[in-house]
């Protein structure tokens, strides 16, 4: 007996057009370069502080990594970090500062 599984198909259905022209528009206006060099400017015409200061999760990676040896020794109620990955020990570490 031969048990192929079918592909699993997604549609946007009536969103498609919303969602094709919303990309496109990203596109056209770098919104990922900008969403990574935190321009407050795509939320908000007005340059915001406090907009770029909520993007900091983005360097989450890199800033964390100098404190991994700490994170790493932290012991959370008996559960040891030891064994979580960079990004969750920085997740971990950034919840409860």
């Amino acid at each position: 007996m031969n048990h192929q599984s079918q592909p699993q198909v997604l549609s946007l259905g009536d969103y498609a057009p919303a969602v094709h022209d919303r990309l496109k528009r990203w596109q056209q206006e770098d919104f990922a370069l900008r969403l990574w060099e935190k321009d407050p400017t795509l939320w908000s015409v007005e340059a915001l502080p406090e907009l770029t200061d909520r993007l900091g999760w983005l360097d989450l990676p890199e800033s964390m990594r100098p404190k991994l040896p700490s994170l790493t020794a932290l012991n959370l109620g008996g559960n040891r970090v030891k064994g979580l990955s960079a990004l969750q020990a920085a997740l971990v570490a950034a919840s409860s500062a």
